[in-house]
């Protein structure tokens, strides 16, 4: 998201108000700004709470699947899908190891 330079004067103000706040209160103050920084959320919820928006970005993820109750996480993914930008050639772990 490219901000305005007013948009950057704004952030710059509710960063130094944020910052000296740990993980949950920065959360509570996330949730306290006005309506008028709305458009800023996104941004300051990437900046303040990394881990979050990495965890967000991990439940677009395939999920794992098990064959049966009790049994080993296996991926429902095959060789040569893709995920992003990366292909699966071969599956790796346990389940795909060959011996000869």
């Amino acid at each position: 998201m490219a901000l305005s330079i007013e948009q950057m004067t704004r952030m710059s103000r509710l960063l130094d108000e944020a910052l000296p706040l740990d993980g949950p209160a920065r959360r509570d103050w996330l949730a306290r700004l006005p309506p008028e920084c709305d458009d800023l959320i996104p941004v300051l919820r990437a900046a303040l709470l990394p881990a979050a928006a990495a965890n967000s970005t991990l439940d677009t993820l395939p999920k794992f699947q098990t064959d049966r109750p009790g049994s080993r996480a296996t991926s429902a993914l095959t060789a040569g899908e893709r995920l992003g930008p990366y292909e699966l050639i071969v599956p790796m772990g346990p389940s795909s190891a060959r011996w000869r």
